[in-house]
C-alpha cells in the first residue's frame, strides 16, 4: 500500500482548526490595540496645575527654573550660558550635580562630527552672593559626552534657593551645519530632579537675516505631554509652549519659553534648521 500519497482527513481538520483559531486571535488582538490606541489618544493631557501639584508631591528639592542662552558667533561658534536656580527643602542637599555635554554629535545619516567643549565659568551663588571657597571637580568625558560637575557630593547646600552659573564654549558645530543644515541641542539637559520652566534664547549674529533661521522645540521621553512647534517668524502656541523670533540684544533669533515642569529622564530639544552655508 502506498501511504506518501495518502490523505489524513483528521489531521486536515485539526489544521483547519488550528488556522481558525490563530485568525480570530489576530483579529481580537487587533481590534484590542485599537481600542487601547483610541484610549490612549482620547485620554486628556494633564493640566498645568495637575503637572505642578506632581512636582509639589515628590520632589524636595527641584530646579525652580533654568534659563538657559545659546549664542552663535559668525564662525558657528556656540557660547552657552545656563543659569539653574536650585531649591532645596527639608535637608541638607548632598546629591552632587553635574551637566552632560555631547563631545559629538551623528547626523540623520549616521555620519559623526567630533566637538570641542571648553568650561569657562562655575558658580553657585546664595541672595546674590557667590558661595566662595568651592573646588569643582574636574569634567571627564565618558559615552561620547563631557561631564561638568556643578555641585559636588561634598558640597553642603543648606535649604534655601541657590543660583548655579554654567558657562561653556562648543566648537566644531560649523562642519556639521555645513554638511546638514541643522543642529539638535538639549535645552534643559537631563536631571534626576524636576525642573519647574525652563526659558531659553537662541541668538545669531546681527548681520544674518532671520528669514534664514527656523527652530522647532520638542519634550523627549515625555508620557506627560506629546507636541512639537514649528514655528515661522511669529509667535506659535501650541500646549504649555510659548516660542517667537525676535531681536535679541546684539543679534536676532528666537525666544522660548516651557512654562511646564520637566520631569526626570526628560529633555527639551530645539531642532536649529539654517542655509548650510550660514557660517562660511
Amino acid at each position: 500500500m502506498l501511504r506518501s500519497g495518502s490523505f489524513n482527513f483528521k489531521k486536515s481538520y485539526q489544521q483547519r482548526r488550528l488556522l481558525r483559531s490563530m485568525l480570530a486571535m489576530l483579529v481580537l488582538t487587533f481590534v484590542v490595540g485599537l481600542y487601547v490606541n483610541a484610549l490612549i489618544i482620547e485620554r486628556p493631557k494633564p493640566t498645568l496645575d495637575e503637572l505642578r501639584a506632581l512636582v509639589d508631591e515628590h520632589f524636595q528639592d527641584r530646579l525652580v527654573q533654568l534659563r538657559t542662552e545659546l549664542r552663535f558667533d559668525a564662525q558657528g561658534e556656540l557660547l552657552i550660558t545656563e543659569m539653574i536656580q536650585l531649591s532645596t527643602a527639608g535637608k541638607v542637599y548632598k546629591h552632587g550635580m553635574q551637566r552632560a555635554v555631547p563631545v559629538s554629535v551623528d547626523s540623520e545619516a549616521g555620519e559623526s562630527y567630533p566637538l570641542e567643549v571648553d568650561v569657562l565659568r562655575r558658580q553657585i551663588e546664595q541672595q546674590r552672593r557667590e558661595i566662595g571657597g568651592l573646588k569643582f571637580d574636574p569634567p571627564h568625558i565618558a559615552d561620547k559626552f563631557i561631564y561638568i560637575p556643578i555641585a559636588d557630593k561634598s558640597f553642603e547646600l543648606k535649604p534655601g534657593l541657590y543660583m548655579m552659573t554654567l558657562q561653556y564654549k562648543v566648537r566644531g558645530l560649523r562642519e556639521l551645519v555645513r554638511k546638514t543644515g541643522t543642529i539638535h541641542w538639549g535645552l534643559s539637559g537631563a536631571w534626576d530632579t524636576a525642573i519647574e520652566s525652563c526659558i531659553a534664547q537662541i541668538i545669531f549674529p546681527a548681520n544674518l537675516p532671520d528669514q534664514t533661521l527656523r527652530l522647532s522645540a520638542r519634550l523627549e521621553h515625555s508620557p506627560q505631554v506629546e507636541w512639537t512647534s514649528d514655528p515661522r517668524g511669529s509667535t506659535q502656541e501650541l500646549p504649555f509652549i510659548k516660542v517667537k523670533s525676535s531681536e535679541l540684544g546684539k543679534g536676532n533669533g528666537y525666544q522660548l519659553a516651557y512654562p511646564a515642569p520637566i520631569f526626570p529622564a526628560e529633555r527639551l530639544v530645539a531642532d536649529i534648521r539654517m542655509p548650510p552655508d550660514i557660517f562660511e
